[in-house]
């Protein structure tokens, strides 16, 4: 896998995480504190380690 094609890859999933992030943080009504938004991030990042797309992500960068 080129080393582009690796960086755009983690680049949307990135966005897709922090979109996520602040849609979640925007339906609250109170603060949402670091430790909740981290959970957040992770609840969200822990499905796509599981799916092939993401495969080249969970292994690091391609030499």
């Amino acid at each position: 896998m080129p080393k582009q094609h690796y960086h755009q890859q983690l680049s949307t999933l990135i966005d897709n995480a922090l979109l996520h992030l602040y849609s979640q943080v925007a339906i609250s009504r109170r603060f949402v504190p670091t430790a909740k938004r981290n959970t957040l991030l992770c609840q969200y990042l822990k499905p796509k380690i599981k799916q092939p797309q993401y495969k080249a992500i969970k292994g690091g960068c391609c030499k």
